[in-house]
């Protein structure tokens, strides 16, 4: 899958139930101020009752993965709603701890054991693992059986 396409399929699923929840609760989606921090003068962005109107909110996302440990990595969203005619803005961010995406990457072997090392495209991080070759004894350098 597309890695900008599922961003973007995730932006907009977390939007989705941020602004049901605001919904149910009442609240307002957006907290707008030229300084990017709540004003309480601009909350009523969703029906544009704000002093501009509010009625062209731009929603762009931002992610970011960091390497946690040999398990997990941490991702940081960052949801930036800007009026696209007087320039207000607001950012909501949110945080997680999820499983690495790992693909096999790249094997060796020693004519014993291979070494198999993948590789998560999200964030970068890579592990090794060791299995018994398939076709031990070999000569090293001479392997049919890597993975990869």
């Amino acid at each position: 899958m597309d890695k900008s396409f599922s961003v973007k399929a995730l932006s907009l699923f977390l939007f989705g139930i941020f602004v049901s929840a605001l919904f149910v609760t009442g609240a307002s989606a957006f907290n707008l101020s030229n300084e990017g921090s709540i004003d309480p003068t601009l909350l009523y962005a969703v029906n544009g009752g704000a002093p501009c109107g509010h009625d062209n909110v731009d929603i762009n996302a931002t992610v970011e993965y960091v390497y946690n440990d040999a398990d997990t990595h941490d991702v940081y969203t960052v949801f930036t709603y800007e009026c696209e005619i007087c320039g207000t803005y607001a950012r909501q961010a949110y945080e997680g701890q999820y499983s690495h995406n790992y693909t096999q990457y790249s094997a060796t072997c020693n004519g014993q054991r291979q070494t198999i090392t993948y590789f998560c495209p999200d964030c970068g991080g890579t592990k090794n693992e060791l299995v018994t070759c398939p076709g031990a004894p070999h000569e090293p350098g001479q392997c049919r059986w890597l993975p990869v």
